[in-house]
């Protein structure tokens, strides 16, 4: 992500998604679990439905 943080990191038929947008989304699961109680070493599992507008932008989970 450093080098280019709007290059395409994953790509569908009809969408894709920047490291810089990837990389914000991972920060906003974090905070969504750490606000919950999840710790450093808690395990987590996650159900993510085939299309991005159900886990997209996570803030709203």
């Amino acid at each position: 992500m450093a080098r280019d943080p709007l290059a395409p990191a994953v790509r569908d038929s009809r969408s894709q998604l920047t490291y810089s947008q990837c990389n914000a989304m991972a920060n906003d699961l974090a905070r969504h679990l750490t606000d919950r109680g999840v710790g450093a070493e808690s395990l987590v599992a996650l159900a993510l439905r085939g299309r991005r507008s159900w886990w997209w932008p996570c803030s709203r989970c």
